[in-house]
C-alpha cells in the first residue's frame, strides 16, 4: 500500500511527533498468526519500523485500537480486539500493517467457531480470578471474565488456594475494564506479591479508567504481603496498587497489608490500605452513603513512605471513606504513616472522612491523618472518634492565680488542634464573686449593623472590664455572654446583674426563642444553677395585683394591648445610646399610659418578694400629645401600660404607693435570691450526664465554632467559665455541642450550657504583677476583639 501524501503522528506524552526518518531497520510483525477463542480477547503485536507505520483491518470484528505508529529503532505495540463469535464456523481476518517505506506485513487471526454458549462468563472461583488476573496482563482471554463488557465477581470466592498473587494489570497492561462484586466475599486471602517483578501491586495492579464496585475483599485475618527489592518505584495498595481516572465505591476490605520489600523507601514507595497511588481523576467513595469505601484491614511498613489507612499519595478525591485499621510505620521527614493518607494534594477534595483506626500506638486524630496535614486535611470536614479520652488530652500552658477563689487555666490540646481557657471560681470563697455586666451599662445597645466584626459602638468586655476597674471594682477576669440581636442590641434572654432584673424580654419572644429557654445563674447563698427559667412580674396599686411582661426590652418601642400591655423600664433604657449616631435610638410609645415611680428603699430584686415605690409622674398619652418620660435616677423605675391596664390604671395619681416584684424560678432549685443570671442555650452536661443529644441546632452539632460556656459542679459551689478559641485552622478548631459535654465533665462539672460564641468569643484576665488586664484568648474576627452586649465578670468583694 503505497502511503504518499499521508502525514501519519503518534503522540507519547501529548507531544506531537513529525514522521521519523529511515533507521535502516526493516518492518517486522510478531506474532505474524495467533489464534483467538470464541468468546474473543485482546491480542497484543510487536511492530518495529523504520518509518512511521499504519495498520489496517480486514474485518469489523478484529478492532484496531491503535491504528498508527511511530518509526524506530524501538518496537512499539498494535493493540487489536476480537469481538464474539457467535457463529458455529471459524473465521478468520487479516491485519495489514505498512510503512512510509512501502514495506508492507499481515497478521493472520484466526477465531474459534461458537460453543453455543455453554460457558460461564464472570469470575466463580479461585482459579477464575487467577486467570482474570493473567488475562488483564495479556496471558488469555479477558472474555471468559466478561458479562455485558464488565469483569463480574458471580459468586463468593474462597482464595485460600492462591498463596503468590499476579496483580490484574501492568503499566504496558493495564487494567480497563469495569469491576462489579455483586456485593459478593473474595475471602481467605493470605497472600503474598514479588514488588520486584510487579511494582504496582494489589488486587489490581494498575488500573487505568474503570470503576471497581460492590466487593468485599477479605475476611477475618485476611492478609497480603509485599515482598521483594523493588526497583524504581512501587505502588501497592489492598485494592488497587496505581488508579489513574479509577473510581471505587461500596467496597469494603478486610485485608491486613504488610510491604516487607527492600530497596524502596520515601517518595518511591506509595502504600495505602485501599490504593497505592490514585491521580486526579480518580475517586474513591462519593457522596451517597451507597457509595462509601471501608477499611478494616492494618497496614504496616517496614520503611518511612507515603503510606495510609485508605491511601497512599492521593490527588484525587475521597469522600464519606472511613478506616478502622492500625496504620503502622516510622516517620522520616515528610515520609510516614497517616490514618487517612500520607500525603494528599488538594484539601477540598478530601471530606466527609471517618477516621476509627490509629497510627501506631496513637488513635486516630486530626494531626495524624497525614504526614502534611496542614495543607491537605480539612478538619471541619472530615471526622475522627472524639468519643475517645485521649481526644481531650491536654497540656497546661499557664497557670495564673488572681484569688484565693479564682485561678486562671490555659490548656492545649495535645492532639486536636484546640486551645482552651479556664477562669475556675470557688463560690464558698467570701472574697470573691461573680457579676454580670452590659456594654456602657445600656440596654438595649444597638451597634446599627447586624455584622459586628471587631470594634463598633458598644463597649468590647476589654473596655468594660478596664472602666469598671477605673471606677474602683476589683476586675479579676470576665467572659462574654449571652446571646444577643447586634443592631438592636437586645438580648435574646434574661439578664440579672447583682441581683436587679437589668432586662426581661416580652412573651412573644421567650416563645419563639426556645434555644434560650435555660440560664446560668448565681445565687445570693454562692451556688449556682444551669437549669431552665421562668419569669413572672407582679404590680400591685389599690388592692389590685396586675401582670407585666418585660422590663427594658424593645416592645416599649410600641404599645401592645394585646401580647404585653405593661411593661417596665429603668435608667438602661437610653433613649440615644451612642451621641455620636444619633439615628440610632430607642424610643418610647407617644400612645401609653406612664407610671414613674421611686423605690422608697433598695430597688427590686429577682426572688425577694414586693418592693414599695412612691408614684412621682404620670403622663398619658393615648388622648393627649406627651413627650414620653425616660429615666435617668438609678432609683426609678417606669412603668408603661396600654390597652384595658391602662384604663383601670387611669385614677393613678402623684404619690400613690404602688408594689412591684420580680420572680424567675429556675428548674432544679428553689426560687431563691438570685444574684446574676445570664440566658444560655441547651443542658449539654446534665446532672452528670450527656445532654447534647437534646440539641436541635445542626451547626452546634455538627461545626467547629469558638465557644463560652459555663460548668457547675455537682453540690453548686464550683463554677468553671470556658472560652475556647476557634476558626482559627491549626491554632485551634472550636467545639461541637458533644465535645462541650466532654470537656464540661473533664473539668469536674455536673452541669453546662452554652453561652454566646462564634466571634463573640473571648476572656480578659487581670495581671497583678504588671498591673494590667487584657484579652487572653485569639479572636477569630480578623478586625479583633469584637462588641458584645454583656459579659460575666469575676470581682474581688
Amino acid at each position: 500500500m503505497l502511503l504518499t501524501g499521508i502525514c501519519l503522528l503518534a503522540c507519547s506524552c501529548g507531544e506531537k511527533k513529525t514522521p521519523s526518518e529511515g533507521t535502516g531497520v526493516p518492518l517486522k510483525v510478531e506474532p505474524a498468526e495467533v489464534s483467538v477463542v470464541a468468546l474473543g480477547e485482546k491480542k497484543f503485536f510487536s511492530i518495529v519500523s523504520e518509518t512511521d507505520w499504519m495498520a489496517r483491518s480486514s474485518e469489523s470484528w478484529a478492532k484496531i485500537a491503535n491504528a498508527a505508529g511511530t518509526g524506530g529503532k524501538e518496537a512499539s505495540t498494535l493493540t487489536v480486539t476480537v469481538d464474539e463469535n457467535k457463529a458455529t464456523e471459524e473465521r478468520s481476518a487479516v491485519i495489514n500493517v505498512s510503512n512510509l517505506g512501502r514495506e508492507s506485513a499481515t497478521i493472520n487471526i484466526t477465531q474459534a467457531a461458537s460453543d453455543g454458549g455453554t460457558i460461564v462468563r464472570g469470575i466463580s472461583t479461585a482459579e477464575d480470578l487467577l486467570g482474570f488476573a493473567k488475562a488483564v496482563n495479556g496471558e488469555g482471554s479477558i472474555s471468559l471474565y466478561l458479562v455485558d463488557g464488565v469483569v463480574k465477581i458471580l459468586k463468593d470466592i474462597d482464595a485460600s488456594s492462591i498463596t503468590d498473587w499476579i496483580p490484574a494489570g501492568t503499566e504496558v497492561s493495564p487494567l480497563t475494564y469495569n469491576i462489579d462484586g455483586g456485593g459478593h466475599v473474595i475471602s481467605n486471602v493470605n497472600w503474598k506479591v514479588d514488588v520486584s517483578q510487579y511494582p504496582y501491586a494489589g488486587l489490581v495492579g494498575y488500573a487505568k479508567n474503570v470503576t471497581i464496585e460492590r466487593l468485599i475483599f477479605g475476611s477475618s485475618g485476611s492478609r497480603m504481603e509485599f515482598t521483594g527489592a523493588g526497583s524504581g518505584k512501587v505502588y501497592a495498595g489492598g485494592i488497587v496498587g496505581c488508579g489513574e481516572g479509577v473510581k471505587i465505591v461500596n467496597l469494603t476490605s478486610n485485608v491486613s497489608v504488610t510491604f516487607a520489600g527492600t530497596s524502596v523507601s520515601g517518595g518511591d514507595l506509595c502504600f495505602g490500605g485501599l490504593a497505592g497511588s490514585m491521580d486526579s481523576d480518580s475517586t474513591l467513595g462519593g457522596s451517597a452513603k451507597s457509595q462509601a469505601c471501608t477499611n478494616n484491614g492494618d497496614v504496616t511498613a517496614s520503611v518511612a513512605c507515603r503510606e495510609g489507612g485508605l491511601v497512599g499519595t492521593n490527588s484525587g478525591i475521597i469522600t464519606n471513606c472511613t478506616n478502622y485499621g492500625t496504620v503502622t510505620g516510622p516517620s522520616e521527614g515528610e515520609f510516614g504513616p497517616g490514618w487517612l493518607c500520607s500525603y494528599n494534594r488538594t484539601k477540598a477534595s478530601v471530606t466527609g472522612n471517618f477516621g476509627y483506626g490509629s497510627v501506631g500506638t496513637t488513635p486516630a486524630m486530626m494531626y495524624n491523618s497525614m504526614m502534611n496535614y496542614e495543607d491537605g486535611y480539612d478538619i471541619e470536614s472530615n471526622t475522627v472518634d472524639w468519643t475517645l479520652d485521649a481526644y481531650y488530652d491536654w497540656e497546661e500552658v499557664e497557670t495564673r492565680t488572681l484569688h484565693s477563689g479564682a485561678t486562671y487555666h490555659h490548656y492545649r490540646c495535645i492532639n486536636v488542634p484546640r486551645h482552651i481557657r479556664v477562669l475556675e471560681v470557688d463560690l464558698t470563697d467570701p472574697g470573691i464573686e461573680l457579676t454580670g455586666a452590659v456594654a456602657d451599662d445600656m440596654i438595649p445597645n444597638p451597634n446599627g449593623t447586624n455584622s459586628p466584626d471587631g470594634y463598633l459602638l458598644r463597649e468590647r468586655l476589654s473596655d468594660v472590664c478596664a472602666r469598671r476597674r477605673g471606677q474602683g471594682q476589683k476586675i479579676l477576669a470576665g467572659i462574654n455572654s449571652g446571646f444577643f440581636d447586634s443592631r438592636d442590641g437586645i438580648s435574646r434572654g434574661f439578664h440579672v446583674e447583682d441581683g436587679e432584673p437589668v432586662y426581661i424580654n416580652n412573651p412573644s419572644v421567650v416563645s419563639s426563642m426556645t434555644n434560650h429557654s435555660w440560664g446560668f445563674t448565681v445565687f445570693t447563698d454562692g451556688t449556682a444553677s444551669c437549669g431552665k427559667k421562668a419569669f413572672t412580674g407582679k404590680l400591685r396599686t389599690g388592692g389590685n395585683e396586675y401582670q407585666y411582661y418585660s422590663i427594658n426590652d424593645t416592645t416599649l418601642r410600641h404599645a401592645s394591648p394585646n401580647v404585653a400591655p405593661v411593661n417596665l423600664y429603668t435608667s438602661r433604657y437610653v433613649q440615644t445610646p451612642h451621641p455620636t449616631n444619633t439615628s440610632l435610638t430607642n424610643n418610647l410609645a407617644a400612645n401609653a399610659l406612664y407610671v414613674v415611680c421611686e423605690y422608697l428603699g433598695d430597688p427590686m430584686k429577682v426572688n425577694t418578694g414586693y418592693v414599695s415605690a412612691k408614684v412621682v409622674e404620670v403622663l398619658d398619652g393615648r388622648s393627649a400629645n406627651i413627650t414620653p418620660p425616660y429615666i435617668t435616677e438609678s432609683n426609678r423605675v417606669g412603668i408603661a401600660l396600654s390597652g384595658a391596664p391602662a384604663i383601670e390604671w387611669a385614677g393613678v395619681k402623684k404619690d400613690d404607693i404602688v408594689e412591684l416584684r420580680c420572680d424567675i424560678a429556675i428548674e432544679g432549685d428553689a426560687s431563691k435570691p438570685i444574684y446574676m443570671l445570664e440566658s444560655t442555650m441547651y443542658q449539654l452536661l446534665d446532672a452528670g450526664q450527656d445532654g447534647s443529644g437534646a440539641v436541635t441546632s445542626t451547626n452546634f452539632l455538627n461545626n467547629y465554632d469558638p465557644m463560652t460556656f459555663p460548668v457547675v459542679s455537682q453540690d453548686r459551689s464550683k463554677v468553671w467559665l470556658v472560652q475556647i478559641d476557634g476558626r482559627q485552622g491549626w491554632y485551634s478548631t472550636g467545639v461541637k455541642a458533644y465535645e462541650v459535654y466532654r470537656i464540661s465533665k473533664k473539668l469536674g462539672g455536673w452541669w453546662s450550657t452554652r453561652l454566646d460564641g462564634g466571634g463573640s468569643s473571648g476572656m480578659w484576665v487581670w495581671d497583678s504583677s504588671s498591673a494590667s488586664g487584657s484579652i487572653v484568648s485569639s479572636p477569630c474576627d480578623s478586625n479583633g476583639e469584637r462588641s458584645c452586649l454583656t459579659y460575666i465578670l469575676i470581682r474581688e468583694k
